[in-house]
């Protein structure tokens, strides 16, 4: 595999946090298969989960928006850190901060 399917969730996450889209993260989360990258791609995988459990029950623009803006960055960034080869302490760091965003999501 040329590509880790993590990986691909970057290019998946300029699409935005519509429903189908998440779905999509999910599933690529799910199908990773690098022993490296398995944790990243567990709590990532259940982000999108629950965030398109939140988009399916609140589809309007306006909220699709702000979750995009809480959540959009941070994800990035632990992807760039996944896709650089960054140590895991690192990632821990940006995984405890997307966990912590995720428990204040308000639904």
């Amino acid at each position: 595999m040329l590509k880790s399917d993590l990986i691909l969730v970057k290019d998946l996450l300029n699409g935005g946090f519509y429903y189908n889209n998440l779905h999509k993260m999910e599933k690529c989360c799910r199908q990773e298969t690098d022993p490296s990258r398995l944790v990243s791609a567990y709590v990532l995988g259940c982000i999108f989960f629950d965030l398109a459990q939140v988009v399916e029950a609140n589809p309007e623009k306006g909220e699709i928006k702000r979750l995009e803006a809480k959540y959009k960055h941070i994800i990035g960034s632990l992807l760039e850190k996944i896709s650089s080869g960054a140590s895991l302490e690192d990632q821990f760091k940006d995984l405890t901060s997307l966990i912590q965003t995720n428990w204040q999501i308000g639904y």
